[in-house]
């Protein structure tokens, strides 16, 4: 998506592909029926791809989504996410929401791909070919470095950020907090499985099943028979496929 001082700005810009064209029954246009203001809400309840298409149907459409600050306000808000300084930057030099829409929303696409790591195992400059890039400052490639190192972690449906605190050749150590309050507390003598899960943008997903006790300390209720441990090691390999990664050995210290 490029911005052409020389010409309007055309919603037009913000699709890869134009829809074909079809057939427009005059008798289905809602817009000529109902107030302004209810087009707008209808409009805005679609993504910036479906307004491409929307605005055109009919030239009564795309002149409501054309002059709508509020419908492009909704989507650079969207944009504004994942790229906030470059938005607020052309929002404070005087640039209307859809000059901003445009300027920013290319951008947008290909940072949420990276922070996303859909290119975290790339290999070669042949694997990015067709892909749509920009040049990014110092600033965004820092925050998509960070989110390279961080992973996530899922404990029983509780998911909570990995910081890596070290690296070296043979290990990599992340730092976590799990808040156990609300979990229900085990019966005694029982043990409770709880899914493990770790996402690893170069290696794969971490899988693994805990058989935990939950001891609710404020009310004293006590599991019986339960082992304490300090850590737990683990030594895994990534799958083929780097889809998943085997564990070798697990040891309780």
């Amino acid at each position: 998506m490029q911005h052409d001082p020389a010409r309007r700005s055309s919603v037009s810009l913000l699709c890869g592909r134009r829809a074909s064209p079809k057939a427009f029954d005059d008798s289905q246009n809602f817009a000529e029926a109902l107030p302004m203001e209810m087009s707008v809400r209808i409009f805005g309840e679609l993504d910036a791809e479906s307004l491409c298409s929307a605005s055109r149907t009919c030239r009564l459409w795309r002149d409501i989504i054309e002059q709508s600050e509020q419908l492009w306000r909704r989507q650079c808000l969207l944009v504004r996410a994942v790229c906030q300084r470059e938005v607020d930057k052309d929002r404070g030099d005087g640039f209307s929401w859809k000059v901003t829409l445009v300027r920013n929303y290319t951008r947008s696409c290909a940072k949420r791909d990276w922070l996303r790591g859909r290119y975290s195992s790339v290999s070669s400059a042949d694997e990015l070919l067709g892909r749509k890039m920009v040049p990014f400052d110092a600033e965004t490639w820092g925050e998509i470095l960070q989110a390279e190192l961080n992973s996530n972690m899922n404990i029983g449906g509780i998911v909570f950020p990995l910081e890596q605190q070290t690296r070296d050749e043979d290990s990599v150590v992340y730092h976590g907090l799990y808040d156990t309050e609300g979990v229900p507390h085990t019966k005694s003598g029982d043990r409770q499985p709880v899914q493990v899960s770790i996402e690893f943008k170069k290696a794969g997903t971490f899988e693994t099943v805990w058989q935990a006790k939950y001891y609710n300390y404020y009310k004293r209720e006590h599991c019986q028979f339960g082992n304490k441990f300090s850590n737990i090691e683990y030594e895994c390999k990534p799958n083929e496929t780097r889809t998943l990664m085997w564990i070798n050995k697990e040891v309780f210290n």
